[in-house]
This record gives structure tokens, C-alpha cells and sequence, in this order.
């Protein structure tokens, strides 16, 4: 970062760092732009033709998906971060990220997008049936179906991010355990 003459250059905590270099990451995350490209086709199509208006019964189902889904996404980060405490990998991650904040920010993330998503859906079954004219029934159902959308490819992207960690983590204890076998073997000799 740059400052003016004579002044020290700001710096950030290393926490700091970590939040915003996933922050800006999260700026080209395939789920939110791909979320964002459903969401502008049915505010688009919802605009241009109405048969595009999901009735409350939609809007409630996405309330329940997210719902689901926001708790299922904490409760993942949760598990993963008292996994990683006990092993190599938790280690490494501590040694980085010391309050592991950037390794739950993906978790909570999409956790506070699915809670979002479920809010905005129960507002959307409310008023859905009472708007009338194109605009604002186009720009709820826009808004639902991105963050519905998002918080759906996010939790697809948990998942890959899971499976990513789970099986560097089975790399690392096969690391560890042919280190230990050959101490072993080196002891006996």
C-alpha cells in the first residue's frame, strides 16, 4: 500500500490481510457469477413476461432450501475447523491463519448468503401475490433466484473445497506415516 510522502506505509494485522485477499477472491468466484446470471434472467424475463412470476409455494421452497442449506454450510465450516485441530493440517492452517478466520470466511459466507436467501424468500412469498405491475415482482423473483441460486453453487462449492481438504489431508497422514516407518525402521537397524 502506498501513503504519502514521509508517512509509514499502512499495514494490516495478518488476520486483516487474510479477510481481504479472500474478500477480493470472492469477486471471481464462478457460484456468484453464475448466480448473478440466473438472477438477471428471471428479473429480465419476469419483466418482459409475467408468466415468469413464481407464486408463493416457490418462494417458500427456496425459504426451506436455504434455510437447509445456510445451516448445513455452518455446521460443515464447523466440523472442518474442530477436524483440523488435531491433526498436521490444522497446524499448518493455525500457522497462517492463527484464529483460522480466513479458512471459515467461505463457510460463513455462504451460510449468511443461504440465511439472506431464506429472509428474502419469506418476504418474497408474502408479497409476491399482492404486487402488481412488472417491476417489482421482476426484481424480487430476480433477487431470490440469484441468491437461491448462489447459495445453492456455493454449497456445490463447499463441497469441492471439502473434498480438496479432506484429501490433502489423507496425503499429509501418508506423508506422516512413511516418516514415522522409516524412523521406525532406521532405529532398528
Amino acid at each position: 500500500m502506498t501513503s504519502a510522502p514521509g508517512r509509514q506505509p499502512k499495514t494490516l494485522r495478518p488476520d486483516q490481510r487474510s479477510i481481504a485477499a479472500l474478500t477480493r477472491h470472492t469477486a471471481f468466484w464462478w457460484d456468484l457469477w453464475l448466480a448473478l446470471a440466473f438472477g438477471i434472467a428471471m428479473g429480465v424475463g419476469g419483466f418482459l413476461d409475467s408468466r415468469f412470476h413464481p407464486s408463493s409455494p416457490y418462494f417458500i421452497g427456496g425459504a426451506a432450501l436455504c434455510g437447509t442449506l445456510a445451516i448445513a454450510d455452518w455446521l460443515a465450516g464447523r466440523w472442518l475447523s474442530d477436524r483440523a485441530r488435531s491433526d498436521a493440517l490444522g497446524e499448518i492452517v493455525r500457522a497462517v491463519d492463527p484464529e483460522e478466520t480466513a479458512a471459515q470466511l467461505p463457510f460463513v459466507l455462504v451460510a449468511l448468503v443461504g440465511l439472506g436467501a431464506a429472509v428474502w424468500c419469506g418476504f418474497g412469498a408474502i408479497v409476491i401475490g399482492g404486487l402488481s405491475g412488472k417491476l417489482w415482482p421482476a426484481v424480487i423473483s430476480g433477487l431470490a433466484v440469484a441468491l437461491v441460486a448462489w447459495t445453492v453453487l456455493g454449497t456445490l462449492s463447499l463441497v469441492i473445497l471439502t473434498f480438496r481438504i479432506t484429501r490433502l489431508e489423507a496425503r499429509i497422514r501418508s506423508i506422516q506415516e512413511r516418516a514415522e516407518r522409516a524412523q521406525r525402521l532406521a532405529a532398528e537397524r
